[in-house]
């Protein structure tokens, strides 16, 4: 995986700038949101500030079989620094997965 990758996520959400914004400082809401389809989120650290930092795990479902998680068998832990934080502005997180997997490692 090459050092240059620079994933950009984005989604349509019809809510006024200052809720979206809350949800990125709101541990709880975090971990509604922020897991894709069927995964649950435990957040375990959140620093709401420019520089700070989101801890999280994404826990796979129990049924799943298809995917395996990049921490363990059914998790994923990382770590996001927040790059940029303007009020009711994106947000720009910094996101370094913990793996043996090399591909998954910050450089």
């Amino acid at each position: 995986m090459s050092q240059d990758r620079r994933p950009t996520v984005s989604q349509i959400i019809h809510a006024p700038p200052s809720a979206v914004y809350a949800a990125f400082l709101d541990a709880k809401a975090v971990a509604i949101w922020l897991p894709p389809g069927e995964m649950r989120g435990i957040v375990h650290e959140l620093e709401g500030r420019e520089g700070g930092a989101l801890s999280l795990s994404l826990v796979y479902p129990d049924g799943e079989t298809d995917m395996e998680g990049k921490t363990s068998e059914k998790t994923d832990l990382f770590r996001e620094k927040i790059a940029q934080l303007i009020s009711n502005s994106p947000v720009v997180w910094k996101t370094v997965f913990n793996s043996d997997d090399s591909a998954f490692q910050a450089k």
